[in-house]
């Protein structure tokens, strides 16, 4: 794309649409138990990647929509592109993986035969989805086989490749690896199968690699007939590791030739090459030219040159001595010992450095482009020993980054390598260019235009190694989070605690056994609670939360349109048991039974408990199946008997000791739970939680209260807790909140009834926290524990409490100094120092860490964040006003009735106007994108119904159309 945004040129002809995680923490790849969390994948995790690519707006149909714009941009109404779908991979692990044939039975995927059958229902499937969507522009040309190794050592594992191969061939498809550099089988794509791979180099993610692991990537695919995957992300714009590492694939493909004679995947993460072109910096904006001239087989490799000497002990040239390059190239120094190499690749060489009669050595060398590094290289006599040690001087900069802005002054300092005290050394500096970098009379450097030189320095009759310095403007500075408006920091005086049914009323289906309950959530979104049959047991109870875009007032009563997964069923919510038969037990040590609990944790073991019964009723009816029905509260009672850990046996004839009655109200977000537990015979309970959540959605911090007093808060992804009973007896509530999202925070406020049942916790020993959370991100509470609860038959105990899941705008905010260099490299955080203010009464600091501070709202107004960098001596000073509450309604209905005229006009505007209806959609896109990020405040939904009623109104004059 050109500076204006509009399509010169095609730049990639084939997409894989890759869907590499389940939200259900089932893997799609191969299972490995010491994956924390992850469990090997099943149906559900296969259907949500299913699911996942048809999405409405997204996924196939935004390529769809791109493929349309650029087309039209370039006058080929009939550009068709190619599509590769992923093919999860089908464990022999997952032996308990659902129906998927509807033949009734759950299946066993040890089964080659099973897997072969899954293979094929998966191709048929999906090839069926996609050509439904009678998509103009895409081209289903294959399957990505998403597992990036192949064990050959496992039986029947060659076989699923070798049966999806031959089955998508039938039907005219083919199927693709990229296949890590790790993997055993990595060369040998075409003879297990596949039709074609690509070979990662994973250079990029491996910070000890050089260009050395693409180049030897490249040669083993070149040996196999196989592609190479060039691999790079943002990181690439500030940061000059990963942009050294980026452009080392692409010097490798010149040099290896694989730029133009081999396949090649890319992997750019998500947002990489939309970043570089809109990034600000040129440097930016050239990679992302680079990448496409690299595509077209065009790009030029940057080169540079390396000349000095090489010398005795003394200084002393040596005449003769040899430098080989790994490619075996050979450069012999003259009579003086001097050499000079030209067109190197500017990257890190390396060369063995040799004199007969004198101990050789390698060095290496970082070039770079358009430069002449130099250096002495000196060569030890055969025999000596370290303490006869050459001297190997290189010049140290005050930091890290070798970039310096217009007009510092710098100090440059000289070591010796082989210099165990590494005192400095004296020398005399000098300069490539001293139009970019001078050399002052007392040693030190100014830089005086942007541009690049390299520093020399002599070091008595050595010349050290010098170094390249680039000079670029310290000129961006922006504090990035105070855009949008800060909410104010209502605890528990939020509206949403007090009125959990936001939006008048909810909506409520039910399909079979699965219930599904949704209200309006926030501005954005409804928030879907399932109700289903969940876990390790299949107990009744709460499964799964998702949000359905809906930027209306009320909640919309369409339970069939899109949703999105807040979080998945993965844990019980209502806690299982340690607890044992008094009589009859047959001598198994104590675990947990019910819940999520099995009999020992395997895939087919045996279940502990049970659902007896369940029964739903919405305001007191009860719902007819497949009708969405309104109400204000929903209640579902469930009904389980429960094994006991002495009387649960591995063949599931396990004998039940208790009966909980699970009561759930739910009236919005919020959910009162009752639990009744009835012993069928003498019991006696151990440990008991009851009351507990899954913090996958809420996992940025946790704090405990007793009331409305806060006695300790933690990351609720580390284990924390409320402090001992003795100490916080009265502790109730804990609070869960999720990091920022879409200007956003998931909030999970838990609360157990202390002065009811169980709740009154008099089996819990004053030596025990209240409530806690675990680092595997679960928090409980702690009802029974060190003074055991004996029951006797038909003796009932009981707890209740509440769950109240909500949403508020962003309450506390990180904000960061972000400071680059005209070169688009980041400052180092390390080497700079920060000093940070929060002017006025309307915000506070809650903490700092360098280059970030984190606030909160407090009252309404304005609060000026002022921020003070200092770097090589240099302060620049920042500031930025936040808005601090928002106290009118957010009205979205004319930005809601725009976003409707724009679809029907895309709809009904013909397809001459191809190139208008691009302009449009994207515009839409980009609009709700950035609404989205930085919240659904009044003035930011102003903003985007300016916007969009701009780009509609442009849209018409440009077709000549009214509105439908």
């Amino acid at each position: 794309m050109n500076d204006k945004g509009v399509a010169e040129d095609y730049f990639f002809d084939t997409f894989l649409m890759l869907t590499a995680y389940s939200p259900y923490k089932g893997s799609l790849g191969r299972y490995y138990d010491w994956a924390a969390g992850s469990r090997p994948g099943t149906l559900q995790d296969w259907k949500w990647a299913m699911d996942r690519v048809f999405e409405k707006g997204i996924q196939l149909d935004g390529l769809e929509a791109a493929v349309e714009q650029v087309s039209g941009d370039l006058k080929d109404p009939g550009k068709r592109v190619n599509v590769y779908l992923t093919l999860p991979f089908p464990d022999p692990q997952s032996k308990d993986f659902g129906d998927f044939d509807g033949d009734g039975t759950v299946k066993n995927l040890e089964s080659l035969d099973t897997r072969k059958a899954l293979i094929r229902w998966y191709v048929d499937t999906m090839t069926a989805r996609f050509e439904q969507q009678k998509y103009k522009h895409l081209r289903l040309s294959g399957f990505y086989w998403l597992q990036k190794d192949l064990d050959t050592t496992v039986a029947g594992e060659q076989e699923s490749v070798k049966y999806a191969s031959e089955y998508l061939r039938e039907r005219g498809l083919r199927l693709g690896w990229t296949p890590w550099f790790g993997a055993r089988e990595k060369g040998n794509g075409q003879r297990l199968g596949f039709d074609f791979s690509a070979i990662q180099p994973d250079h990029y993610s491996d910070e000890s690699s050089t260009m050395a692991r693409v180049e030897e990537t490249a040669d083993i695919a070149y040996a196999n007939e196989a592609g190479v995957e060039v691999e790079f992300d943002q990181r690439m714009i500030d940061l000059p590791r990963y942009r050294q590492a980026f452009y080392n694939y692409l010097i490798t493909g010149v040099k290896k030739q694989f730029m133009n004679d081999a396949l090649i995947a890319y992997y750019q993460d998500v947002y990489a090459l939309y970043d570089l072109y809109h990034s600000e910096f040129p440097a930016a904006k050239q990679m992302y030219k680079d990448i496409y001239k690299f595509a077209k087989g065009t790009f030029i490799a940057p080169t540079g040159n390396f000349a000095g000497r090489v010398v005795d002990g003394d200084g002393n040239g040596i005449a003769g001595a040899t430098l080989t390059d790994r490619g075996g190239t050979v450069v012999t120094t003259d009579v003086y010992g001097k050499f000079e190499i030209k067109e190197l690749y500017a990257t890190q060489n390396a060369f063995v450095v040799e004199k007969p009669g004198m101990q050789g050595r390698e060095v290496k060398v970082d070039i770079r482009d358009r430069q002449t590094v130099y250096r002495d290289i000196a060569l030890q006599n055969a025999g000596e020993g370290p303490d006869k040690a050459v001297p190997d001087y290189a010049i140290t900069l005050p930091s890290k980054l070798a970039t310096m802005d217009i007009g510092a002054v710098w100090s440059p300092g000289i070591i010796d390598r082989n210099d165990i005290a590494q005192k400095r050394a004296e020398a005399v500096f000098t300069s490539s260019d001293p139009g970019v970098i001078e050399v002052l009379p007392e040693g030190k450097i100014r830089s005086v235009q942007a541009g690049t030189a390299v520093l020399r320095a002599q070091v008595g009759p050595f010349e050290a190694e010098s170094v390249a310095v680039e000079v670029a403007p310290w000129t961006s500075h922006r504090l990035k989070g105070t855009e949008a408006p800060l909410q104010i920091n209502k605890g528990f005086d939020s509206p949403v605690l007090r009125d959990p049914l936001q939006g008048g009323t909810q909506y409520v289906v039910k399909e079979g056994s699965t219930v599904k309950i949704a209200h309006k959530y926030n501005s954005g979104n409804d928030l879907w609670m399932v109700f289903d049959h969940a876990g390790a047991n299949k107990l009744y109870g709460m499964k799964e939360w998702r949000l359905s875009p809906n930027v209306n007032k009320d909640a919309s009563p369409d339970l069939a349109r899109s949703s999105v997964m807040l979080w998945p069923d993965v844990s019980d919510w209502v806690g299982p048991y340690i607890v044992g038969a008094n009589q009859n037990g047959n001598g198994n040590g104590q675990d947990f039974t019910g819940g999520n609990h099995n009999y020992d944790g395997g895939e087919n073991s045996s279940a502990t408990g049970r659902t007896v019964q369940y029964n739903v009723w919405v305001d007191g009816k009860e719902p007819k199946d497949g009708k969405v029905i309104s109400g204000k509260k929903v209640k579902v009672e469930v009904v389980n008997r429960i094994q006991g850990f002495n009387t649960k046996e591995q063949d599931g004839s396990g004998r039940e000791i208790l009966q909980e009655t699970v009561t759930y109200e739910v009236e919005g977000g919020k959910v009162q739970v009752h639990t009744e537990i009835q012993p069928l015979e003498d019991i006696t309970l151990y440990r008991y939680y009851g009351l507990q959540s899954v913090n996958g959605a809420w996992n940025h911090e946790i704090r405990y209260y007793a009331g409305e007093t806060e006695v300790a808060r933690g990351e609720a992804g580390k284990y924390s807790d409320s402090g001992m009973k003795s100490e916080h007896p009265d502790v109730d509530k804990y609070w869960l909140s999720s990091a920022v999202q879409d200007g956003s925070q998931h909030q999970l406020l838990v609360s157990l009834d202390r002065h009811y049942g169980l709740g009154q916790l008099q089996y819990l020993a004053d030596d025990q926290p209240v409530a806690f959370t675990q680092a595997y991100g679960k928090s409980y509470f702690l009802q029974v524990f060190n003074k055991s609860a004996v029951l006797k038959k038909g003796a009932k105990v009981a707890w209740r409490g509440q769950y109240h899941f909500f949403s508020t705008p962003v309450q506390e905010r990180t904000i960061k100094l972000l400071s680059n260099f005209g070169n688009g490299y980041a400052v180092p955080e390390e080497e700079a120092s920060y000093q940070w203010e929060v002017i006025g009464d309307a915000a506070q600091k809650v903490s700092e860490s360098g280059s970030r501070i984190r606030i909160k709202g407090v009252k309404e107004g304005t609060a000026t964040i002022k921020a003070i960098i200092t770097y090589n001596g240099k302060p620049q000073t920042l500031e930025s006003t936040v808005q601090v509450g928002d106290n009118r309604q957010v009205d979205t209905s004319e930005l809601q009735q725009l976003l409707d005229e724009a679809k029907m006009l895309l709809q009904q505007t013909g397809n001459e106007y191809r190139k208008e209806k691009g302009h449009l959609a994207e515009a839409s896109i980009h609009i709700m994108r950035k609404l989205k990020q930085e919240g659904f405040t009044q003035a930011n939904v102003d903003e985007a119904t300016a916007q969009l009623k701009e780009a509609i109104a442009i849209f018409k004059k440009a077709t000549q159309t009214t509105a439908p």
